[in-house]
């Protein structure tokens, strides 16, 4: 083979010693293994024996097939625990104990998904973990009445017609593609889904956001499913860890956890913590540059956009599928996306950008265009918490939308110098400025979890450390099954990314003020990372340096929406601008990104695309089909869902929309660093 040249080895991610299906299911295992030998004879066996072992397809139709698996793979029965049970197959009266990995993964994924119920009512979920059907059981909170059960069959009915055929895959690509000298390869890891319907139209890659966010991590939970779904389900999905994520030569700027840890706890965020807190971060961010610099400057580099960028058109040609990409990114995903597009224009297939990022802002390390509807979605929360008063315990607080905002500002301001104490626990027991601005940050990503941010905030109005408490629920770091740096690799990709530097705070003012003029509630997290940007010791190699004013092959599909927070509809305007054909489609829900708050609209619109090529009229917008404070959690949403459903009065809308909500759990928030 040539030198670098691009392959794919099929090997294990996990194993199951029988499978037993159709005889459609045996062809294709049939199929695959050909692919395996192929892939052997090509690769060698001194590569084989340390990367390849055995690739193995999981095929499960239904519930009772995935019961018989696990029967036969795990013959000891093992006692239900206490407050996460396995139920497989729906047969309650057995509990099948599953191997180490699988335990692992399911109580991270539990703990994620209470974190996000907050355990308001019974939930049961059906998740996928690489194409293996598992329902998970919530204990519910005594207080509250149980949802309505009639959502898991919805869930179950929108779902479980899809057969998944998913592998895990490697792909050798150049470490640095700008030294020409270095025989260095990097291991690129890969998951694929395979397609549900025939003929297929070929691959879509995705890129669910961050940077630092895990491709491969995104296709656990039902967001393959999902994906399949919103995609027309005629496409493999290819997602990936980017490089400094997972496994990908990950940017680690500490050589112990313990160090991190002490960085992270002591480190203040938010440029308004404290009256001394913008120096307080320059000189916090000093020492995190210089640990950086101590232990990952062999990387430091390697890990920007525009190298990511090549990754992607390296596995483009190891699928050879006629040379184009297709694409779905979602926020850092949609910088990806344009940067791609402007390098390789004319080999863009189809792309669709979701909540886009401006690239010139980005890469000039200035996004204050980014936080300018920061406050339209803030005002959303207040007007939208007062129209529904029994969804929102801080209705009762003010009279009109004017008191309320004033009461939560001046709560703001007390709290920076006057804490409420709610527990024991240093970490978690004190409601400071830091916490509660934290906490409406990553709110206002969702408004399906504004009823739980206007509980938080209510609590501590009125000092009620129970309700309080619910706050610390935000700031709690999301569980993750892969190898994860989380807020390192962000720094790395992004601060390497742009063009800001400095060594002098002061100049950095005047921007800091540009944010503080432009976005009343999240300035201070908004302009945060311009701080590490200015320091950064690493540039990225490989960088596009181009105007983004450029011809694709085909046009992009742009998404965006005035009340997202972080990426708003002027961003996608002024991204497409650049974009000879392509199209804005306006959605007109809040949060981050479209997903957030579902339509069916836009969701048809980003499936029609995909399957037929037509495009929205320009000028289009798409209403969400949720309202605000509708409903108290993700698992109450889903009943509206299941309505639609099972009285068939939308079937394929009600598909979407619980496709959506799955993809919403995925998305990574962006780490105010």
């Amino acid at each position: 083979m040539k030198k670098h040249a691009p392959y794919l080895i099929y090997h294990t991610y996990m194993r199951l010693k029988a499978l037993k299906g159709t005889a459609d299911d045996r062809n294709l295992m049939e199929k695959y293994e050909k692919v395996q030998s192929e892939a052997n004879r090509n690769i060698g066996d001194a590569v084989l024996s340390s990367l390849y072992d055995s690739h193995v397809i999981f095929i499960i139709r239904n519930l009772d097939e995935l019961y018989q698996l696990f029967a036969k793979e795990h013959s000891k029965v093992a006692e239900p625990e206490k407050e996460e049970d396995l139920e497989v197959a729906g047969t309650v009266a057995k509990f099948i104990k599953p191997d180490k990995a699988l335990l692992e993964f399911r109580h991270r994924f539990l703990a994620h998904h209470k974190r996000m119920l907050w355990e308001d009512a019974t939930s049961r979920y059906y998740t996928q973990h690489f194409g293996i059907l598992i329902r998970h059981a919530v204990r519910p909170n005594p207080n509250h009445q149980e949802a309505d059960p009639s959502f898991m069959e919805a869930v179950c009915k929108s779902f479980n017609y899809m057969t998944l055929v998913c592998c895990c895959l490697l792909l050798l690509v150049p470490l640095d593609y700008l030294n020409s000298s270095s025989n260095a390869s990097l291991k690129l890891d890969l998951v694929k889904i395979s397609a549900v319907k025939e003929p297929k139209a070929g691959t879509i890659l995705f890129n669910p956001g961050g940077p630092g966010g895990s491709g491969r991590e995104s296709f656990i939970g039902l967001s393959a499913a999902a994906l399949s779904v919103v995609t027309g389900g005629i496409y493999d999905l290819i997602s990936f860890d980017p490089r400094g994520v997972g496994n990908t030569i990950p940017f680690s700027c500490y050589p112990n956890d313990t160090l991190r840890t002490t960085y992270n706890l002591k480190a203040p965020v938010f440029l308004n913590s404290s009256d001394n807190a913008i120096g307080a971060i320059w000189a916090a961010r000093q020492t995190l540059v210089r640990s950086c610099l101590d232990n990952a400057k062999d990387r430091g580099d390697l890990i920007g956009t525009g190298y990511v960028a090549r990754d992607l058109m390296q596995i483009v040609d190891a699928l050879d599928e006629g040379g184009l990409l297709n694409y779905l990114g979602i926020s850092y995903g949609t910088l990806l996306g344009s940067t791609v597009a402007a390098m390789f224009p004319d080999r863009m297939g189809k792309l669709v950008l979701d909540s886009v990022i401006n690239p010139h802002d980005y890469y000039a390390g200035r996004d204050v265009s980014g936080a300018i509807a920061s406050d339209r979605c803030f005002d959303g929360f207040i007007a939208g918490c007062l129209a529904n008063p029994q969804a929102c315990a801080l209705a009762q607080e003010a009279k009109d939308a004017r008191q309320l905002e004033s009461q939560i500002y001046g709560l703001l301001d007390s709290i920076k110098y006057n804490p409420f104490v709610i527990g024991s626990d240093l970490v978690s027991g004190i409601i400071d400025y830091s916490v509660l601005k934290m906490a409406i940050f990553n709110a206002l990503y969702s408004p399906v979890t504004w009823p739980l941010l206007a509980a938080g905030i209510q609590g501590t109005i009125t000092k009620n450390a129970t309700q309080a408490a619910k706050l610390v629920a935000f700031n709690t770091p999301e569980p993750t099954v892969f190898p994860s740096l989380g807020y390192e690799a962000s720094q790395g990709i992004r601060s390497g990314d742009v063009s800001l530097r400095t060594d002098n705070l002061t100049s950095l003012l005047p921007l800091i003020d540009e944010f503080c003029a432009t976005s009343r509630i999240l300035w201070d997290g908004l302009s945060s990372p311009t701080l590490t940007y200015a320091q950064w010791p690493f540039k990225a190699k490989g960088g596009y340096t181009g105007n983004f004013q450029v011809k694709t092959k085909n046009p992009i599909l742009f998404i965006g929406s005035d009340m997202d927070p972080i990426t708003p509809l002027a961003s996608a305007r002024n991204a497409s601008a650049g974009f000879e054909g392509s199209v804005v489609l306006q959605h007109e829900g809040y949060g981050h990104p479209s997903v957030a708050q579902p339509s069916v609209c836009t969701l048809r619109a980003i499936r029609d695309y995909f399957v037929n090529g037509s495009l929205p009229a320009a000028g289009t917008k798409c209403s969400p089909d949720f309202g605000l404070f509708s409903n108290t959690t993700l698992a109450n949403s889903l009943v509206l869902v299941s309505k639609r459903a099972l009285q068939e009065e939308d079937n394929d809308g009600a598909r979407l929309l619980a496709a959506a909500m799955q993809l919403n759990a995925i998305v990574p928030r962006a780490p105010v660093v």
